[in-house]
This record gives C-alpha cells, structure tokens and sequence, in this order.
C-alpha cells in the first residue's frame, strides 16, 4: 500500500524475477540469477552501473566471490518467501 500511495517509497532493496528453471534477483547494482541448481556455468552477474548492456558475466571472477554470496543469499531468502502462499489464500493443485 506505502507503494501505491507514493511511488518514491520502496518496500524492497531488489526485484524478484522467475523464468522456468532460473532466478534472477536485481539490486541498483547488480544483476544476479542461478540457473537450475546454481552450479559451475550456472550463474550470471553483471554490474548494472558499468555494464549496462550486460555483456560481462562477472559470475567468475573472485574478486566478486562476497557480492555472489550475499546476492545468492539474498535470492534463497526470496525464492523461499515467494513459495510461501499468502494468508486466506488457498493453493489449488
């Protein structure tokens, strides 16, 4: 409701996102998205200020090993939270 009411206010620091077997967590930073079970060759991050486009996977490289956990963190906590169903809200299976 805060959001709707003024569209300044944030209720969170990162977009959530899920295609097919991915995640893709979005921070003003960074992308980062797990692929599958987020193994070798199965994530991707791009610095969203220097790399706009998105054409450097930064996924690799150890300088980066302490952004990669606390995004990868960060999505778990999401991905657990969105499979979660709200209260009164029956699941239909």
């Amino acid at each position: 409701m805060p959001v709707l009411n003024d569209g300044r206010k944030k209720i969170r620091e990162s977009a959530f996102t899920q295609v097919e077997n991915g995640y893709t967590l979005r921070t003003p930073e960074y992308r980062y998205s797990r692929w599958e079970n987020g193994g070798d060759g199965m994530r991707e991050l791009y610095d969203r200020k220097n790399d706009p486009k998105e054409m450097k996977n930064l996924a690799n490289n150890p300088k980066y090993k302490t952004t990669i956990k606390k995004l990868d963190d960060m999505l778990s906590d999401r991905i657990a939270k969105a499979s979660v169903p709200p209260v009164g809200l029956t699941v239909i299976k």
